[in-house]
């Protein structure tokens, strides 16, 4: 087809619904319409990366449901690519609410502003601006302030982590992100303290879009890739001490010396692992954290439908009972959630 734009004339009139019905597959359309896709960089990593996490034990390894999950990201990567990640359909189904009634994500933004304004003794919301575009419908100007909701919830989970220890305003603090999605606490911790060091230890998919998007949003970090860190069979506090930003698979974690960790945080992802995989993920925690282990997870599996063996909620995390409990609270945007914070020694 040589008129792109004409065959995205003829897909919104008839409907993406119908032509999946009859068969037409996003990859196919992309390629006919030559659609942004990952390039042949891209590609490559993505596949080293998958061969090293399957060849990876539990509970680094991918669990069922991201293996399911996947697939997803092969449709999402090839019919978008990765480009304004924050607007994109993958960050939608994980993240940000997507904006089918402009309104209603503009009211909610608005009073989890109002919330957080309250909570926000560090000026936060005023020396931090959202990354998303406000074209996209999901960035809203308050009081003079650019904010969206990928921001909001990430400067609500930093304050619980200042709330937990400090330290982590202003210390060489060494920070491990699991599972962290495009890496948006990895934005806001890196503009509130250039001085930490975050890791982000991460699926294939995943980590493939951090690593791709964050750096545009901090241009003047230093970054350590996935493929070079490959030849590190250690990282510790001296791999860790420039406080730059390095992108590790889940895998790497046990790579860490012990002790190594000042804070450990998981926001959404022990919710789609099994019992044995959080278990064993807990057992790595207790010996590499000295410092703060912060989690926010669902109270019930139930609620994002898969159960397929994934831990079944708040109840059934193996909290060790050597880990001192800083606090257990909901989380500030929605009863479904639950955060805690934990201090290891």
């Amino acid at each position: 087809m040589k008129n792109s734009a004409q065959m995205s004339r003829i897909i919104n009139r008839i409907g993406w619904s119908f032509l999946k019905s009859v068969g037409l597959k996003k990859k196919r359309m992309a390629q006919l319409l030559g659609r942004t896709r990952l390039d042949a960089e891209q590609i490559n990593l993505l596949e080293e990366m998958r061969e090293a996490n399957s060849a990876s034990r539990s509970p680094f390894r991918a669990s069922d449901i991201w293996i399911q999950l996947s697939k997803r990201f092969d449709d999402w990567f090839w019919w978008e690519g990765i480009e304004d990640v924050e607007s994109q359909e993958m960050n939608g189904f994980f993240s940000s609410p997507r904006p089918g009634n402009i309104k209603l994500l503009r009211y909610a933004c608005w009073m989890f502003y109002q919330t957080l304004k309250a909570r926000d003794k560090f000026s936060l919301l005023s020396k931090i601006p959202a990354t998303a575009n406000p074209e996209s419908g999901l960035a809203f100007e308050f009081e003079g302030h650019l904010v969206s909701w990928d921001l909001l919830i990430s400067i609500d989970t930093m304050n619980s982590l200042i709330e937990a220890d400090p330290a982590i305003l202003t210390e060489p603090v060494i920070v491990v992100d699991l599972g962290a999605g495009w890496g948006r606490m990895g934005y806001v911790l890196k503009k509130v303290n250039p001085n930490c060091t975050y890791v982000i230890c991460d699926l294939p998919e995943a980590l493939l879009v951090s690593s791709t998007y964050l750096p545009k949003l901090l241009p003047y970090e230093k970054f350590h890739y996935f493929s070079k860190n490959r030849s590190i069979r250690e990282f510790n506090k001296e791999t860790f001490k420039n406080g730059d930003v390095f992108f590790l698979g889940a895998q790497d974690l046990e790579y860490f010396a012990d002790n190594t960790v000042n804070f450990f945080i998981s926001i959404a992802s022990f919710q789609e692992m099994t019992p044995k995989q959080v278990n064993e993920y807990f057992d790595l925690i207790d010996r590499k954290v000295n410092g703060v282990f912060f989690t926010q997870q669902l109270f019930e599996a139930k609620t994002h439908h898969y159960q397929i063996g994934e831990i079944s909620g708040y109840n059934e995390y193996p909290f060790r009972s050597n880990w001192k409990k800083i606090f257990l609270h909901p989380a500030t945007f929605s009863d479904l959630y639950f955060e805690t914070a934990y201090q290891i020694l």
